[in-house]
Formats: structure tokens, sequence, C-alpha cells
């Protein structure tokens, strides 16, 4: 009986363990995707200043 006991609290613990692991790979999946949105917008930002700055040097010139 003891000897199943502790293959019982063992296997909670490692499932335990894998289910935390399964929760904060989703977690960081959902922040993964959250900053690849900011820097499309931020690529998007840099894209449209490069070229007002190229329109710019042409009226410089």
């Amino acid at each position: 009986m003891m000897e199943f006991t502790w293959q019982l609290v063992l296997s909670l613990v490692v499932t335990a363990f894998f289910l935390g692991r399964l929760i904060e790979g989703w977690f960081a999946r959902k922040e993964l995707a959250k900053l690849e949105m900011e820097v499309d917008v931020i690529s998007a930002m840099s894209a449209k200043l490069n070229a007002e700055v190229l329109e710019l040097r042409e009226v410089v010139k």
C-alpha cells in the first residue's frame, strides 16, 4: 500500500510539473504574439519615417 501511495504522489508531482510547463508555454506564446504585433507596428512606423526622410532629402537638394 505504501508503494502505491509513493507512486501516486510521484505521478501527481510529475503531472503538476508538466501541466505547469504547458501553462507557462501558453502564456509565453501569448506574450510572443503581443511582442510580434508591437514589432510590426514599429516596423511600419520606421518605414513611414524613412519614406518621409527620403522625401525631405529630395526637397532639400
